[in-house]
């Protein structure tokens, strides 16, 4: 099939909707032919393949076209990628960012796509600012692919564990935290009303989290500048807290991606949940969200079922406050979760060990439970 960008669209398309949606069975190979035609799409000679017997405006209208979409497939598919536990497979699009030009059309104040109606939060129209939050997701990008290389490195290349270099891993969270203190006034969390704003407050947020993870069981005295484990539950909570405040947002409560995110809160935090009645407070949040995302998406189930077996394998029984959101459920090892990897904090199992180098799936998780009944 010749690769085009409404192919590429359609098969990650079918990615999310089979994933969430349907069986599963066919959601992980829908990603990988994505990112396949991803490949195709992304080089020169692609580029320089046009029909000049087309108008120099149209030809200047499908570049715009082509770039606003190559950069956006390549913002979007890591929050795939971090969540399946792998290295990001896209490379960075050949093609410029020219929605940066003053001649792009979302920059006119014409275009349909340049106002946005935050009703019921305000009557006022607005710029949707979708420029302005397209390049701090770019950043945002480049720095979650330096991290992903980091987390998960190449089994022949010279680069250990993230614990072996420390000192990598503290420029990274450094650099998250100043593009999170570098954002324009209007998307920054507190002053934020658009969706994919708060979004990206979201994404970087699990990265934060993601980043910290592997030195959980280290000292401030150990690990530098600050106690790691402190500093992860805080952003576990502020996660929870950005997700909870605004989970009444109808755009965002149909969000897909937070049946990953509210379960790797559950999965980093439930063993010191007993511990700090802030700590308790997350972690009911996100079960309970999870709960309620049950209705629209099959995953919210397994990432429950999951986060009950992560209770087993650690020898802890479920809190009482927390069996009520457990309860008849019906998960399946065949659906999109099952090949995501799960947060649980390193070295800390009281039934198995698995190797340092890999991260606990959702099927082994309900593999622990004894009493479980698969769709």
């Amino acid at each position: 099939m010749r690769p085009s960008i409404p192919l590429m669209q359609g098969q990650f398309a079918m990615f999310i909707y089979e994933g969430n949606l349907g069986s599963g069975a066919t959601s992980v190979d829908y990603f990988m032919r994505a990112m396949k035609t991803y490949a195709a799409l992304n080089n020169a000679d692609f580029l320089n393949n046009q029909d000049w017997r087309k108008s120099a405006l149209r030809l200047q209208h499908e570049r715009y076209a082509l770039s606003w979409v190559m950069w956006g497939f390549y913002c979007t598919e890591w929050r795939a990628s971090q969540a399946f536990g792998f290295r990001k497979p896209t490379s960075r699009p050949v093609i410029p960012k020219l929605w940066q030009k003053n001649s792009f059309p979302l920059r006119q104040t014409t275009a349909p796509d340049y106002w946005w109606n935050p009703y019921p939060t305000s009557l006022r129209t607005q710029r949707s600012m979708r420029i302005e939050i397209r390049d701090v997701d770019c950043h945002l990008t480049h720095i979650a692919e330096d991290l992903l290389d980091y987390l998960y490195p190449l089994p022949d290349s010279s680069s250990g564990p993230p614990t072996s270099n420390i000192t990598r891993g503290i420029r990274l969270y450094d650099e998250l935290v100043n593009w999170q203190l570098s954002l324009p006034a209007r998307l920054r969390l507190q002053d934020a009303v658009q969706p994919h704003a708060i979004l990206l407050h979201s994404h970087v947020e699990c990265l934060l989290v993601a980043v910290l993870r592997p030195f959980l069981l280290m000292t401030e005295a150990e690990f530098g500048p600050f106690d790691p484990k402190a500093r992860c539950y805080a952003h576990c909570g502020r996660l929870m807290d950005t997700m909870w405040t605004y989970r009444a947002f109808a755009s965002l409560n149909v969000e897909y991606w937070y049946t990953h995110t509210l379960a790797t809160i559950a999965f980093v935090i439930f063993r010191d949940h007993a511990q700090s009645s802030i700590l308790r407070e997350t972690l009911t949040k996100a079960c309970k969200y999870l709960h309620e995302l049950t209705v629209r998406f099959p995953l919210a189930a397994d990432s429950l079922t999951a986060i009950r077996g992560a209770f087993k394998l650690a020898g802890l029984p479920v809190p009482v406050y927390l069996q009520p959101f457990m309860s008849k459920l019906r998960p399946s090892r065949d659906r999109l979760l099952s090949h995501t990897a799960a947060r649980i904090p390193p070295g800390e199992y009281t039934l198995k060990t698995i190797s340092d180098s890999e991260e606990w799936k959702y099927h082994q998780l309900l593999d622990e439970l004894d009493d479980l009944e698969l769709d």
